[in-house]
């Protein structure tokens, strides 16, 4: 996942105009952090889910899923063609390469995890076929890829405009990173960054957008409303989380700062 960071990287991939905005002869890059933070992490669970051969035979992939990303409200929210045909077609096209993935030799693919391993072993028992394989990858794929790195952009955005906190961050971080040897011995050492993890959650507080759906299965009072069973109500957490009431009585778990 880290290969995209390194300026060694960034100078190779510089012609790249969607992630490398300008560069200049002494070696210096301008990159687009909206581009960098969504190729950075996208690339990375793509290998740590497929193995590198999904990219390798399908180098366009990260292309076509993010548009196909980007454009994705069009598919939950059913807008009639021909207004969708791009998100269409990027989402063609990534399950097109999911769907060649899976047709190839399973020796031909090797590194993917065990969840991809097993779900692929488990469909293939009940005889489901490769499209049908690749479309519920798909979904997984999506769902994998698709809000990390937005948190990760809006994090790096504030921390852009707010140098202290980020000097601040870099201090806190520099030991555990000094002597972490795997990804999960990072996550492991996470209670020893109060501070980083104090500005994630706060970036989920101000930046979150989720909606719940739940059914009624019983008569329920609320908000001096009678709720009848059959029906469903929608949750919009973004009106919760900003909600000062409901912040005073999450006041023991209170973020450390806020933006």
């Amino acid at each position: 996942m880290h290969l995209l960071l390194t300026a060694e990287n960034l100078w190779n991939n510089r012609h790249d105009r969607k992630l490398v905005l300008s560069s200049s002869l002494d070696g210096k890059c301008k990159v687009s952090l909206l581009q960098w933070v969504q190729a950075t992490p996208l690339e990375g669970a793509t290998n740590a889910f497929f193995g590198e051969a999904l990219l390798a035979r399908n180098p366009g992939l990260l292309d076509d899923f993010s548009e196909f990303d980007e454009r994705s409200w069009q598919l939950s929210n059913k807008i009639p063609r021909p207004w969708p045909n791009k998100m269409q077609i990027a989402k063609q096209s990534s399950l097109d390469a999911l769907t060649a993935y899976f047709q190839s030799p399973a020796d031909e693919r090797p590194g993917s995890c065990w969840l991809v391993q097993t779900l692929e072993k488990e469909m293939r028992a009940a005889s489901i076929g490769d499209v049908d394989i690749a479309a519920n990858l798909m979904m997984a794929y999506w769902v994998i890829n698709g809000n990390a790195w937005k948190v990760c952009f809006w994090i790096m955005a504030y921390l852009a405009e707010n140098q202290e906190l980020y000097s601040a961050i870099k201090k806190e971080v520099a030991p555990v990173v000094a002597i972490a040897q795997s990804p999960n011995a990072l996550s492991d050492c996470l209670d020893r960054c109060p501070l980083l993890t104090a500005v994630y959650q706060e970036t989920l507080q101000v930046v979150t957008s989720s909606v719940s759906a739940r059914n009624i299965i019983a008569h329920l009072e609320l908000g001096g409303k009678l709720l009848q069973p059959g029906n469903m109500i929608l949750i919009l957490y973004r009106q919760i989380l900003m909600n000062e009431e409901v912040l005073a009585l999450m006041k023991p778990v209170l973020m450390l700062l806020v933006f």
